[in-house]
């Protein structure tokens, strides 16, 4: 997985495996304010949801965007199941 700040927004690209081929990016966030550009997205994998598979967890300015591993990907995690 890799996290980069491209001009003030949060992308992260999956590659499951290592394959170059499965790439799969993800958009996270605009930054604002004037260091947006400054700013390092950091990675890190945790199983959140009990399922035994790794989830995507990318912490920007001390708060922290939660991916759950679907099928082959990563998606946002729901207000509802960050409730849960």
């Amino acid at each position: 997985m890799i996290t980069l700040n491209l001009d003030g927004q949060i992308s992260i690209l999956v590659l499951p495996g290592g394959d170059a081929g499965r790439v799969q990016a993800l958009a996270g966030p605009y930054l604002v304010g004037l260091d947006n550009r400054y700013v390092v997205p950091r990675p890190a994998l945790a199983d959140l949801t009990g399922d035994g598979r790794v989830d995507l967890l990318v912490t920007v300015r001390g708060e922290t965007l939660v991916y759950v591993q679907e099928g082959e990907g990563f998606r946002l995690l729901t207000p509802e199941e960050r409730e849960g």
